[in-house]
């Protein structure tokens, strides 16, 4: 397989980087724009906009995340924003694991694997401790004001 010049690993982690943190900026952007209190709120919270917390019993459901965010809640739509944040660096280690795996380079092919397995375990340490955590409130998890 040939590459093209200037379109090495290099390059192409940086567009993963490059795009995934445009793509977060803007859905971001479009959260805060359904934000702008048109029907008179100036305070909106997780739970009035029927999006799951973290400090509920079940961990936070992407699939119900998103169907808010298509639905148009300003929160869900913000919180997806921030999942793609989260996601694009990991999208760049799974790239660069796929890279070097394609073109035989054992020592940095398993660098990336042990990073998105720590990655993977994190997350689930994290999930396990709020689902154990003993002090639960009901306050939100996310609380923006605007205030114009």
């Amino acid at each position: 397989m040939s590459e093209r010049p200037g379109l090495g690993i290099d390059s192409l982690l940086s567009r993963i980087l490059q795009y995934g943190g445009l793509a977060s900026a803007a859905v971001l952007l479009i959260g805060l724009l359904l934000l702008i209190p048109s029907h008179g709120v100036d305070r909106t919270t997780v739970e009035e906009l029927r999006v799951p917390s973290v400090t509920d019993a079940a961990p936070l459901p992407t699939l119900v995340l998103i169907n808010g965010a298509l639905d148009g809640q300003a929160v869900a739509v913000i919180l997806v924003g921030i999942l793609l944040l989260m996601l694009t660096p990991v999208a760049r280690v799974v790239a660069a694991g796929v890279y070097y795996a394609r073109h035989r380079d054992r020592p940095f092919a398993t660098i990336a694997v042990l990073v998105v397995v720590l990655l993977i375990v994190g997350v689930l340490i994290g999930r396990l401790g709020v689902a154990r955590s003993p002090s639960r409130t009901s306050r939100p998890v996310l609380e923006l004001r605007l205030t114009l």
